[in-house]
C-alpha cells in the first residue's frame, strides 16, 4: 500500500504517514477515525498491549513538556469496552499504529 495524504474510508494506514504532518493535518486526519493505540503498560482492560478507539473529535494537539513527544487530546468512544461513555483521553501520536 502506499502512503499517500488522501485516506479513503477503508484504508489502513500506520505511524509513518503522521511524520512531518502540522497540527490541523494531523488533528484533520484522526477525526472521525477507528485507530489501534499501543500502551505504555498492559491494559487492564484487554489484558494486552492493544486498545481500539473511535476519534469522535481531536480537541488538541501539543507537544508534551515532559517527553517532548507530539500528543492529541481526543474525544473517543473505547471499543474495547461494550457500552462505555465517551470520554477525553491524551494520547502519544508515535502510539497510534493503526488508522481506519
Amino acid at each position: 500500500m502506499s502512503e499517500t495524504n488522501q485516506l479513503t474510508s477503508n484504508e489502513v494506514i500506520t505511524l509513518s504517514i503522521f511524520s512531518g504532518d502540522n497540527n490541523v493535518k494531523l488533528a484533520s486526519k484522526l477525526s472521525g477515525k477507528t485507530i489501534q493505540y499501543k500502551t505504555k503498560k498492559p491494559s487492564t482492560v484487554t489484558g494486552g498491549y492493544r486498545r481500539n478507539f473511535k476519534i469522535m473529535e481531536v480537541d488538541d494537539v501539543f507537544e508534551s513538556q515532559s517527553t517532548s513527544e507530539q500528543c492529541v487530546c481526543v474525544y473517543v468512544a473505547d471499543l474495547d469496552v461494550e457500552g462505555a461513555p465517551l470520554k477525553y483521553r491524551t494520547l502519544h501520536v508515535n502510539r497510534i499504529k493503526t488508522l481506519t
